[in-house]
């Protein structure tokens, strides 16, 4: 197998093309939101078309670009993510299909990842205190606060890829710890079932795996332009 870069559609005068990534990197560098969201425009269109394969592959190839940005931290204007937000939220509103859901929310996670990187990283006031493996949080709905730890800013090792918290029974909204006013140093953390508010990850591994979540000022989520997101079956 050769290892080579995704194919990805671009529209331009022409209409829509196939190319390499590689040929169109100094393109990427002067406008990826707006070559992303002429994407996910274009996505839009497939949807009301019924060409779900199409509207699958506009919206990874904005993943993909988007991604590359990140990467190489490229100066974008705020508006034009809260417009590729608003486009990704009908994307995932308009879809039936597990795969278009899929790939909408990566690309929501990359673009959240972007803006992040174009801003400072938040400042971890208070105390820390070291942590070397998973905290097991066994009471359902209990609070989590700075006044339940010697510190308020946890700080794994270096490299480590253990779970901050994790609780021995099935975590929803309804019994989930609240974790309020902490900072995080490294590590992992699943945001499934637990509420989240004013809280900040640095240099850690956020997952989440489609459950409910409630998530208010969460650093790791700022790039969504939203103070206040839940995440559930319903919504």
């Amino acid at each position: 197998m050769t290892n080579q870069e995704p194919k990805i559609v671009v529209k331009g005068l022409w209409g829509w093309v196939r190319t390499d990534v590689s040929e169109i990197k100094g393109t990427i560098r002067a406008m990826p939101l707006t070559i992303s969201k002429d994407l996910l425009s274009q996505a839009k269109e497939d949807i009301s078309a019924k060409k779900i394969n199409r509207a699958i592959q506009a919206t990874s190839s904005a993943e993909i670009l988007l991604a590359r940005a990140a990467a190489n931290h490229i100066p974008a204007k705020q508006d034009n993510f809260r417009e590729l937000v608003a486009d990704l939220n009908i994307l995932s509103a308009s879809s039936t299909l597990p795969a278009l859901t899929e790939v909408a929310t990566n690309t929501r996670a990359v673009l959240a990842n972007y803006k992040s990187s174009l801003e400072p990283q938040p400042r971890m006031n208070g105390q820390q205190a070291p942590v070397e493996k998973s905290i097991v949080l066994s009471v359902e709905a209990a609070t989590v606060d700075r006044s339940t730890f010697p510190g308020s800013v946890l700080m794994a090792p270096p490299g480590a890829t253990f779970e901050i918290f994790q609780t021995p029974f099935i975590r929803r909204l309804a019994n989930g710890p609240r974790i309020v006013s902490m900072g995080f140093i490294n590590a992992s953390q699943t945001l499934d079932g637990f509420h989240w508010d004013d809280v900040a990850f640095v240099n850690a591994l956020i997952r989440y795996e489609g459950g409910e979540v409630e998530l208010a000022k969460v650093a790791s989520y700022i790039a969504l332009d939203q103070p206040y997101l839940r995440i559930g079956p319903n919504d």
